[in-house]
């Protein structure tokens, strides 16, 4: 899972009282059915229109294209049980999301007696690479140099995350292998120790299995944690990755520092 981008959008509540008295129709142009029922359960409060203004704003900020080819009707910002607010997307749009990867598109809606103010974040999906708990250490290790990645999230046959498998648990495991003493004689190399121990060592430590060596003490964000916490759960925990499961701990991606520094900069 990657952020795509984050947009962020205000204005003045009493722009958007001058628009409802000069233009009547502006309700229908800009918002779904959906939701201007959703505003008559509010009374049709200035504040509430102006936050799902802003938030359409802030949601063609974080998709990258502003308002272009589409209209503000092809977003719905509506409200879950909790008031929380929840996106969905239609037509044009719907397929420009579907061209980005778009996987969801989080808002967070706020007002004061003046203003009205929305962050939005599209999250997009990756192939993320996984080991399974089952794979063998050799060829788990051959992916991490292939890749140039330092580590993996372990999926077991639900692809529910049971632990992490990092460079680090591989160099551990093989820094209790001694390497064999030898002697350099008449520009050739003598062993003195026995090289089919180490060998065999060596074998060994390629034949384990992955649940074998991975951490079982793992750090995970839920897809539901919001920008800010996990970027303190990975600076708290001094921590480059983490994974990101749902409800059943089924894995949904993974986000890196990068990921981090690149919706804030990008």
């Amino acid at each position: 899972m990657n952020i795509l981008g984050i947009g962020v959008d205000i204005i003045e509540i009493y722009r958007i009282k001058e628009i409802l008295d000069k233009n009547p129709r502006f309700l229908e142009k800009v918002f779904t059915s959906k939701e201007i029922e959703y505003f008559e359960s509010k009374d049709f409060r200035p504040e509430t229109i102006a936050g799902n203004f802003v938030a359409k704003e802030a949601i063609s900020k974080s998709i990258g294209t502003g308002i272009r080819k589409f209209n503000l009707r092809d977003i719905e910002v509506l409200r879950d049980e909790l008031g929380k607010p929840t996106v969905k997307t239609y037509n044009n749009l719907k397929q420009i999301c579907i061209n980005y990867n778009v996987l969801e598109i989080k808002v967070s809606i706020s007002h004061c007696k003046d203003y009205a103010v929305a962050n939005s974040i599209a999250i997009t999906t990756t192939d993320v690479i996984v080991a399974n708990k089952n794979d063998m250490i050799a060829n788990v290790a051959n992916l991490l140099i292939k890749e140039k990645i330092g580590g993996l999230p372990v999926v077991d046959e639900e692809n529910k995350v049971v632990g992490i498998i990092s460079e680090t648990d591989i160099m551990k495991k093989e820094s209790y292998v001694d390497s064999p003493r030898m002697l350099n004689f008449l520009q050739g190399i003598i062993f003195l120790d026995d090289m089919k121990k180490f060998e065999d060592e060596m074998r060994a430590i390629a034949a384990y299995k992955v649940e074998d060596l991975m951490s079982k003490d793992i750090i995970t964000v839920n897809e539901n944690d919001t920008f800010d916490y996990v970027a303190n759960v990975m600076i708290n925990k001094s921590i480059n990755r983490v994974p990101v499961v749902d409800e059943e701990n089924c894995l949904k991606g993974i986000i890196c520092r990068y990921d981090i520094i690149k919706a804030m900069y990008n």
